[in-house]
C-alpha cells in the first residue's frame, strides 16, 4: 500500500533517487538538473542544488549522510556537502552521459558508467 507521496518533486519528472543511512531524508535527482533533499518525517523540501546542466542519473550517499555524489548527462560527476549545501568537487569525462555511480566500500574510489561503453574509477580526492 503506498504511505504517501510527495507531488511534483521535480518538474519534469524524478530521475534519481537515494535513501540517507539514518532514514531522515532522501535525495532526488530530476530531469533537468536539480538535486533535491527531502525531510521524510515532514516530507518539505530542505535544500535545492542546481549545477548539473542536463539530468541526473544516479546518485551515491557517503556514509556520512553529509556528502553525496551525483551524475547526469552532462558528463559530470558532482560532489555535495549537503549541510552547507554547496558542491565540493566537480569532475568530468570527455565524452557521453554518465549514467550511474558507486562508491567503493572504503568511500576512497568512485566507480562510473555510461555512454562511453567503459567503467570508470575515479580518486575524487585528488581534484587538481
Amino acid at each position: 500500500k503506498n504511505l504517501w507521496h510527495i507531488d511534483n518533486a521535480h518538474r519534469g519528472g524524478v530521475s534519481a533517487l537515494q535513501l540517507s543511512h539514518n532514514e531522515r531524508f532522501v535525495i532526488t535527482g530530476g530531469v533537468e538538473g536539480e538535486v533535491r533533499v527531502w525531510e521524510l518525517r515532514s516530507r518539505e523540501l530542505v535544500s535545492h542544488l542546481k549545477e548539473h546542466s542536463g539530468a541526473v542519473n544516479s546518485i551515491a550517499l557517503y556514509k556520512d549522510d553529509v556528502h553525496a555524489l551525483s551524475c547526469g548527462r552532462d558528463r559530470s560527476v558532482l560532489c555535495w556537502d549537503l549541510r552547507s549545501e554547496k558542491r565540493v568537487t566537480s569532475h568530468v569525462q570527455r565524452m557521453g552521459a554518465i549514467n550511474s555511480v558507486s562508491l567503493t566500500k572504503d568511500e576512497t574510489l568512485v566507480a562510473t558508467v555510461g555512454q562511453e561503453k567503459r567503467l570508470t574509477l575515479w580518486d575524487l580526492r585528488n581534484h587538481d
